[in-house]
């Protein structure tokens, strides 16, 4: 869970083009911190990626300029 603290710390400050993204997140501890995210931020919305240990990315608010 060390990378969880992460995103609630920035959540506020990211900018509406930010893309965040969560690599090795097929390992198990990786899952547990996107639920977690997902439970407190409740407008996270995450695209899974496939790879070789997976990836989740939140895309940005708003299209590009």
């Amino acid at each position: 869970m060390a990378r969880f603290p992460a995103l609630p710390m920035l959540w506020g400050r990211r900018s509406e083009r930010a893309v965040i993204i969560l690599d090795d997140a097929d390992r198990e501890d990786e899952l547990a911190v996107v639920k977690e995210w997902m439970a407190l931020l409740r407008e996270l919305t995450v695209e899974r990626l496939r790879h070789e240990k997976g990836a989740v990315v939140q895309p940005p608010r708003v299209g590009p300029r």
